[in-house]
């Protein structure tokens, strides 16, 4: 402060142009001593009392919410009715598959993938779907994807008890490290 505005005079403190350094603080003490800053009109000005609509850009982003529901109820009556047997993404079961148990399994599977925070895409179940239908029978289905989802699997495989049922060319070949000795 000695170096801007103020100086010791015979051991005294000289102020000198305070009131130029402060003068916003000065402004805001006369603006107070008039009580402050003047209030806003109560009427509201941006209302046109002409034609009694409002501006435009006063009201930006303010929606009617009856038409927004409207809208909502006429898109949600042109959509296609949903298929019966549609998995996910509007996939529906394939085929071989398509049974009450196998379409309850296979919702089952998603809800566990979802719950795991993985899941599929829409390309992704399209190939599953496929697999499952090339690979398992429909009896079998839902005992996989029970047996896949209790021991925890990221996959669906069949129990090892049911891969010595299978035939030999089904079977994928264990190799023993053994043998290569």
């Amino acid at each position: 402060m000695l170096q801007t505005y103020c100086r010791v005079e015979e051991g005294c403190l000289v102020v000198h142009q305070w009131d130029e350094v402060n003068a916003s603080l000065i402004a805001s003490w006369s603006n107070g001593g008039k009580g402050g800053r003047p209030k806003k009109p109560r009427d509201n000005p941006r209302v046109n009392p002409e034609d009694d609509q409002v501006i435009p850009r006063v009201t930006h982003g303010v929606t009617d919410r009856e038409e927004k529901i409207d809208k909502i109820e006429k898109t949600e009556k042109t959509k296609a009715p949903k298929s019966p047997w549609e998995v996910a993404f509007g996939l529906e079961m394939p085929d071989s598959l398509k049974n009450e148990d196998c379409h309850q399994a296979a919702l089952l599977w998603l809800q566990y993938k979802s719950e795991m925070r993985q899941g599929y895409k829409k390309t992704g179940l399209s190939a599953s779907l496929t697999k499952w239908a090339n690979e398992f029978s429909p009896q079998e289905f839902p005992v996989i994807v029970q047996h896949s989802i209790a021991s925890g699997w990221k996959g669906l495989f069949r129990p090892k008890s049911q891969l010595e049922l299978q035939p030999q060319s089904k079977r994928t070949k264990e190799i023993d490290w053994r043998d290569s000795l």
